[in-house]
């Protein structure tokens, strides 16, 4: 099923609020496969629950698009951040129409669950699915891309 997706203004609330873990229920499950429908019908990279109004630690990457063998994160937690950053302008299905020149960690480490129960621990993640991931748990943790402008330089928060 594809889910409407909350945009800023009129959701920021939603889309600032902390979510609560997953319990990996029945329910859940579902909410990943309808994410994984709506991702793919916008043809978009990655998706955190509460940009469909969901309070869960939940995020889904397009699968083939990003380069990450699993499409559910289940209670996503990045564990390891490199020093070494990498510029890349950044959008947003929350924010519509804008992208913005952000500086994120080039390498992570990420701990989560599967739609399986499934626990994983990644060796490094570089590239478009390192970026991918921190965006939708910033998400998770109440924070849009206005927020990480307001905590960088201004040589690295010009808009597109």
């Amino acid at each position: 099923m594809i889910l409407p997706i909350l945009t800023v203004p009129k959701h920021t609330a939603t889309l600032t609020a902390v979510s609560a873990p997953s319990n990996l229920s029945g329910e859940d499950r579902k909410l990943a496969a309808d994410m994984r429908d709506t991702l793919v019908h916008v043809r978009g990279l990655g998706l955190a629950a509460p940009q469909v109004g969901f309070n869960v630690r939940l995020i889904v990457l397009r699968p083939g698009a990003v380069g990450f063998p699993y499409f559910a994160l289940f209670n996503p937690e990045i564990v390891w951040r490199s020093e070494e950053q990498a510029k890349f302008n950044e959008g947003c299905l929350s924010v519509p129409g804008v992208k913005f020149l952000i500086g994120r960690p080039a390498r992570i480490k990420v701990k989560f669950t599967t739609r399986d129960g499934k626990q994983i621990e990644t060796d490094e993640i570089k590239g478009l699915a390192a970026r991918a991931i921190q965006h939708e748990v910033d998400h998770l943790d109440g924070v849009l891309l206005g927020h990480k402008l307001a905590q960088l330089p201004m040589e690295l928060a010009a808009p597109k």
